[in-house]
Formats: structure tokens, C-alpha cells, sequence
């Protein structure tokens, strides 16, 4: 990330990041972020999702409060089974 702070994750650390989390069964990711100026926080949601898509996490969820997100990725070898993990966390929270 061009002019980032040193508390800011950049997509190449970030999909480092999740990367090393993973491994051959279910993995969950749980990245937080916040940004107060509103217009950027979209784009910063969507380079999240991008970032766990090239590492191979087929379904995310941002959850949204104010400035403050979080974003959580899941992938799995099971056929179907990341979706429905992403859904339950999502009809829990």
C-alpha cells in the first residue's frame, strides 16, 4: 500500500498472512480494519475480499459498524462447506 501507516496491512502482507493460516482442513480469518473516512472503506472491503480469493477462501462476510469492519474469510476442500460456515457465523452475529 503506497503512504501506508505502520499499524496498515498491506494486500501483499495480507494474503501473505492468510497463506500461512491456512491448511488442508476448514480455515476461518479474521481481519479488522476501520477507516473514518467512509468513502475508502468500500474499496478497502473489496481489496480484502479480493486478497482472500487469490489465496483460495471462497466465502467472506464484513461485518460494519460505523468506521470499523470485520472481515471474515473461510475456505475448506469440502464442497459447500466454507459457504455454510460464512452463513452460520453470519446468522449468529
Amino acid at each position: 500500500m503506497v503512504g501506508r501507516q505502520a499499524a496498515e496491512t498491506s494486500s501483499e502482507d495480507h494474503r501473505r498472512w492468510l497463506a500461512q493460516i491456512s491448511h488442508d482442513g476448514l480455515t476461518c480469518a479474521v481481519h479488522f480494519t476501520g477507516n473514518s473516512n467512509q468513502p475508502d472503506l468500500p474499496a478497502e472491503i473489496g481489496s480484502l475480499q479480493m486478497d482472500a480469493v487469490a489465496e483460495g477462501y471462497t466465502a467472506s462476510r464484513a461485518f460494519k459498524r460505523q468506521h470499523y469492519v470485520v472481515f471474515v474469510a473461510v475456505r475448506s476442500p469440502a464442497a459447500g462447506e466454507a459457504e455454510c460456515v460464512a452463513a452460520e457465523i453470519e446468522k449468529r452475529v
